[in-house]
């Protein structure tokens, strides 16, 4: 078994917002690897990974420093498994991630919702399973070029490791809470706040 220095971050479900987590960890150095469709895989491959934001942030991830894949056994080394999958997705990948990722591993939702996070718990018992909030949008430019467009701090629930601590780097600071329930309801009234606002004007 690899050192846990050496065990790769694996986003499951890279999608705009697993590519720009994801990128941005690697960004700092860590050994990450994008679970991720074909389409996205070849940007990447083709382009590297372009990393934008509305404060300015402006960095490039080449693609020969983050890992690039389809197939899930790819979290046989995982030391976290960050999900980004859509909801409707989220029982299909924790059977993935019984399947292929080790026991210790440190299972991280970072998916819109409050069922998801008890879903994966249910399929994955015995597993560390933490929910996240990620409060800002990320858009997609295509070419591997993703643009985060709005502000906010990802948040993690807390626990002993203090996960949030150690995958906080320069530009996607994590913060820690014991309150997810309520910081997950609160991003859910605020984007069914925008969505009334947006059908009323």
């Amino acid at each position: 078994m690899l050192k846990a220095s050496d065990r790769s971050i694996v986003v499951a479900g890279a999608g705009s917002i697993g590519c720009f987590v994801g990128g941005m960890l690697a960004a700092a150095g860590r050994n990450v690897t994008l679970l991720a469709r074909r389409r996205v895989i070849d940007e990447i491959q083709t382009n590297g990974l372009h990393l934008t934001s509305l404060d300015g942030d402006d960095r490039r991830v080449a693609s020969s420093v983050i890992g690039l894949t389809e197939d899930p056994a790819a979290m046989a080394d995982a030391k976290i498994v960050l999900v980004t999958v859509k909801s409707l997705d989220t029982a299909a990948m924790a059977d993935l991630i019984a399947v292929h990722a080790p026991a210790d591993a440190v299972i991280i939702s970072l998916q819109n919702g409050v069922d998801n996070v008890p879903l994966l718990r249910k399929r994955l018992p015995g597993w560390h399973v933490l929910a996240g909030m990620v409060p800002f949008n990320v858009v997609s430019q295509g070419g591997g070029h993703v643009h985060r467009a709005t502000s906010g701090d990802i948040v993690l629930e807390r626990d002993d490791a203090d996960t949030a601590a150690q995958l906080s780097v320069p530009g996607l600071a994590m913060a820690s809470s014991d309150q997810m329930m309520n910081v997950q309801w609160g991003k859910l009234l605020f984007n069914l706040n925008n969505a009334i606002n947006a059908l009323s004007n």
